[in-house]
């Protein structure tokens, strides 16, 4: 045992942070594209993790996505023109405290303890903060350690702190304090970001080809999906389940991003007759087709219910292969399923034998 506290246990009991004025599309924008620079960051350190997207802060990290030990923090503040001074890092905002980003990022050693392994401001600005030996930062220091501020700015911050939280012990945290500038931009984001995922996929050992434009618009989507998602009364595991993304979540969301000898789309027609075989009238084959572009759009954008009957339906058809062989369409491989699970994963029966069908043509499009 680590002898840290069960941070899974305080994720599910820790109230979630007030969310302060309306969110606009440049600061989702923002979040989402640092949020895939992250992933990438994080993927290829070739460690476990699950990133958790405005729940606690916009941007938390935990080192295993089902055990987790410890967590990081970060607020992202985009800034164009300017540069950051401690005093405005410091300032008081709003009635209700942690009144400062300061006192914020703080307020996670309060909630987290020792599982907190680091608090973060990250911005597209330069920050203009004193430093130990009396100089004064630039747009050349991309990160700044809380142990690196003169006494000057660490009384400034301790000053915020004990402004909003009461004990704050500042010494013990200011190792955990960062100050990141990231190499993202305000301008030209889906540029920069396009390109890091085509610079991360060459050095990778990825299988297949993928297409870095729709890879990048499918982490887009589902960042912001996870970022803006909200349901009152909700379970909290199934909150953080429904916000966040996990390693095993991103490898698929990648495995489906690679190209495949065939679509269902492409297979539609045949798919089509199949159906008008089996006496589907028209009104029902633009239900199926509905509801198969829709489980595509949810399970390629990360949709937590679509990737766990995504994973079901390959696992059944690689393990009835005898049966599946047996079939003469994609149909009747849906109807063999339908008839061996009692399970629904929030879905219709149409949109399960849709949902089904989809599967059912890619895997048999994938050994062909």
């Amino acid at each position: 045992m680590s002898g840290l506290p069960d941070l899974s246990a305080l994720m599910k009991v820790t109230v979630p942070r007030e969310r302060a004025g309306s969110q606009t599309q440049a600061r989702y924008d923002f979040q989402a594209n640092f949020g895939i620079l992250k992933l990438v960051e994080l993927r290829e350190s070739g460690q476990d993790f699950r990133i958790i997207f405005d729940i606690f802060d916009d941007i938390m990290v935990v080192d295993s996505a089902y055990k987790p030990e410890n967590a990081r923090f970060y607020q992202l503040k985009s800034k164009d023109p300017g540069d950051w001074t401690i005093s405005e890092v410091c300032k008081k905002v709003g009635a209700q405290a942690p009144r400062s980003i300061v006192s914020r990022l703080y307020a996670h050693v309060v909630s987290f303890g020792a599982t907190v392994a680091e608090t973060g401001l990250v911005s597209n600005a330069a920050y203009r903060f004193k430093l130990l030996d009396g100089s004064t930062t630039s747009g050349a220091h991309h990160r700044i350690g809380g142990t690196e501020l003169h006494a000057d700015e660490v009384n400034k911050v301790t000053f915020a702190v004990n402004a909003d939280i009461t004990p704050a012990d500042v010494p013990s945290w200011l190792p955990k304090l960062a100050f990141i500038r990231t190499t993202l931009g305000v301008h030209d984001q889906d540029l920069f970001v396009i390109g890091r995922l085509q610079k991360h996929h060459e050095e990778s050992d990825s299988a297949g080809t993928v297409k870095t434009l729709s890879l990048y618009k499918t982490l887009h989507a589902s960042i912001v999906q996870r970022t803006t998602f909200s349901q009152q009364g909700i379970d909290p595991g199934e909150l953080i389940s429904r916000k966040s993304l996990t390693r095993q979540e991103i490898e698929g969301l990648l495995a489906r991003a690679s190209a495949r000898p065939r679509s269902f789309i492409e297979d539609w027609d045949i798919i089509r007759t199949d159906l008008q075989s089996h006496g589907v009238g028209s009104f029902a084959q633009i239900k199926f087709k509905t509801a198969a572009l829709a489980f595509i759009q949810q399970r390629n954008s990360g949709r937590a219910n679509a990737g766990t009957l995504s994973t079901f339906i390959r696992n059944w058809i690689e393990n009835n292969t005898a049966t599946v062989q047996c079939c003469g369409s994609v149909l009747e491989i849906a109807d063999h399923m339908l008839a061996a699970t009692t399970g629904r994963y929030g879905y219709s029966d149409v949109e399960l034998k849709a949902a089904i069908m989809v599967e059912a043509c890619e895997a048999i499009n994938a050994t062909t």
